[in-house]
């Protein structure tokens, strides 16, 4: 009786430091951390279009923002009826971001964000055009969530300084573009942002 009692405790004990073992290797196995993320991105602060991620330290993420795109136009045959006209924007933008906390599912981060925004258009049917140029900066905090691991969806907040320039000309008589007006407008205020990435 002592002999199945004895092999029963060294059974069980084995088993308890196997267990043991298996939880701390368990947990001393880190997360796969993925350093890049791709995706789209629409920021006050940075701008909008395609959007990368590069997670240069421990707490430092880096984000590039831009897009172009634009149509073209002409009124060869000089009607007034058509209204045809091009256009070409760009949109560029940068964030540097602190994480404030992280985990393997989320992070909190302050950000401080640049953007730089151009929209030139023709109008055809009148002979003018516009050159329109925003400047944004900001500073702003923001909340990161992963979804399957790779998925990462971040909102953004904060405040805002938007400064705007518009520069063009309008004749609608003699289609000669003699006068040019320039506007200078600003705005400051509040200001978010959205993204979603895949992470690699």
């Amino acid at each position: 009786m002592k002999n199945v009692f004895f092999v029963c405790a060294l059974y069980l004990s084995i088993v308890s430091i196997s267990k043991a073992q298996d939880t701390v290797q368990f947990r001393s196995i880190k997360p796969i951390e993925y350093n890049h993320k791709l995706g789209f991105a629409g920021s006050m602060f940075s701008g909008y279009g395609i959007s990368y991620e590069y997670k240069a330290s421990k707490d430092i993420t880096l984000e590039f923002t831009g897009s172009i795109y634009g149509s073209g136009g002409s009124n060869d045959n000089n009607s007034t009826y058509d209204y045809s006209n091009s256009y070409l924007v760009a949109v560029i933008g940068a964030e540097f971001q602190r994480n404030f906390f992280a985990s393997n599912d989320s992070r909190f981060y302050g950000l401080i964000g640049v953007g730089l925004w151009i929209d030139n258009t023709d109008y055809s049917y009148n002979y003018s055009y516009s050159n329109k140029t925003d400047y944004s900066g900001g500073v702003g905090l923001g909340w990161e969530f992963t979804f399957g691991k790779r998925i990462i969806f971040n909102v953004e907040g904060g405040y805002l300084y938007r400064y705007m320039n518009t520069t063009g000309t309008y004749d609608y008589s003699s289609g000669n573009r003699a006068v040019v007006t320039t506007k200078h407008n600003y705005y400051l205020g509040f200001g978010g942002g959205l993204g979603l990435y895949y992470a690699f």
